[in-house]
């Protein structure tokens, strides 16, 4: 890889150039990024149906089988990040997913707009401890609420613009 020349006053992380070759593969084309998160000092990709690490040398696989469908879903809180999958709501620690979501899976399972999943949007309520989902719907919008704290789950009929992303909510 060549040496790129960054302009003078221009930060780190800023450069206008950027050589051809300096990209690489992350996975499969079938299995799209849909985000990406920082934990610690590492950068997680996530896709469809993975994870990977990038710890800024290497690139390697954490997840098979599990990644995130609703790229508006990611929120992280302390260490971990809560995200929408093709099976249910997750958390991902950096190590591994834990399934969260199996009080509110016969919800998920019902949900007659699945292919709509892409366009669930996810929020934190750190003040009440509270993960939000956000499934869109006509006419109404269906809210799945985590409380982290109590590790429960409550559905709230809570209209919400998905054009929007609304990164915390009650003042924090």
């Amino acid at each position: 890889m060549e040496d790129i020349n960054v302009p003078e006053g221009v930060p780190v992380g800023g450069a206008s150039l950027w050589p051809a070759d300096n990209f690489t593969k992350v996975g499969e084309p079938d299995d799209p990024i849909t985000g990406l998160v920082v934990l610690g000092s590492d950068l997680y990709i996530f896709k469809q149906d993975s994870i990977w690490q990038w710890d800024g040398v290497d690139l390697r696989q954490i997840v098979t089988g599990v990644g995130c469908v609703a790229p508006q879903s990611l929120i992280t809180v302390g260490g971990a990040t809560m995200f929408l999958a093709s099976e249910g709501v997750y958390v991902f620690d950096g190590v591994k997913v834990t399934k969260l979501s199996y009080a509110v899976d016969k919800t998920l399972n019902d949900y007659t707009q699945r292919a709509r999943l892409s366009e669930a949007v996810g929020a934190k309520n750190r003040r009440d401890s509270e993960y939000l989902l956000w499934l869109p719907g006509v006419p109404n919008t269906v809210c799945l609420v985590y409380n982290w704290s109590q590790n429960s789950w409550t559905k709230r009929g809570m209209q919400f613009d998905a054009a929007t992303k609304v990164q915390t909510v009650g003042g924090h």
